[in-house]
């Protein structure tokens, strides 16, 4: 099995170009530079191509509000002012591997004061996957006081702008900032 040829697949050919579009530049992108990717793919695109991309990015990311997720294959995430799209770890491929803990790696190094210490608390948890239920044992250690649920479910939101964990729905998070190699 090839993973620079993305192990992981959906079985949905259309959709699977989209998750290839997006590893061929690097793993996450515009839509624009997705549009332009899917497009050397395919040989061109349509604007039903497009549709379809703008669809289905929305309709496999549990992190767009709205809607119930499909799945977990895309996330949106924030680089300064502007939001990009990025396929999940569990679909990107093994050239894109050091380059995406790399950008994860800058985004922990930039935390401080209380999203540094929930990070923390993840990072100690041996497990890769976590519950809102599980954060809320260490309550305790992050404060007691009526805003901290608010700062965690703040900081939660920024993890997952920065790529640092995935919310996979149903309150159940997967810390994408520990990447496995092949």
């Amino acid at each position: 099995i090839d993973k620079s040829q993305n192990i992981k697949r959906t079985g949905i050919a259309r959709l699977d170009k989209i998750i290839r579009a997006i590893n061929n530049i690097g793993g996450m992108g515009d839509l624009k530079s997705i549009f332009i990717a899917f497009a050397e793919i395919n040989g061109d695109i349509s604007d039903s191509d497009k549709n379809y991309i703008r669809e289905n990015i929305k309709a496999y990311s549990p992190d767009v509000s709205g809607s119930e997720s499909k799945g977990s294959i895309f996330y949106k995430i924030r680089i300064g002012d502007a939001y990009y799209w990025r396929v999940s770890n569990d679909y990107l491929t093994i050239n894109n591997i050091p380059k995406r803990k790399e950008f994860i790696q800058k985004r922990v190094n930039k935390l401080d004061g209380f999203d540094k210490q929930l990070f923390n608390i993840l990072n100690i948890n041996k497990k890769d996957r976590f519950s809102m239920a599980e954060i809320m044992q260490y309550k305790m250690y992050l404060g007691d006081s009526e805003e901290t649920n608010e700062l965690i479910d703040n900081s939660l939101k920024l993890f997952r702008e920065n790529a640092i964990v995935e919310y996979l729905g149903s309150g159940e998070y997967k810390k994408s900032f520990k990447i496995k190699s092949a």
